[in-house]
């Protein structure tokens, strides 16, 4: 009996990043990822929280076990 190989683990997001402007404050890049297989967008007004997040996804992502069963 051949067991069956779990199907390669991947994100895919789109990333959009900008920068706003202010007239009497300094300008401050956002962020915005689209993720590809759901359409959910998040937001993120700092690149420390866009990195924060990709790593709890890929922790969510590694934590789900593949059941050949199903």
């Amino acid at each position: 009996m051949t067991i069956p190989h779990p199907p390669p683990k991947y994100l895919a997001y789109t990333l959009r990043c900008w920068e706003e402007r202010g007239r009497d404050a300094p300008s401050e890049w956002r962020f915005m990822v689209l993720d590809a297989q759901t359409g959910e967008r998040h937001g993120f007004g700092a690149l420390r929280q866009l990195a924060a997040f990709l790593v709890e996804m890929m922790a969510q992502e590694k934590e789900n076990k593949f059941d050949p069963e199903v």
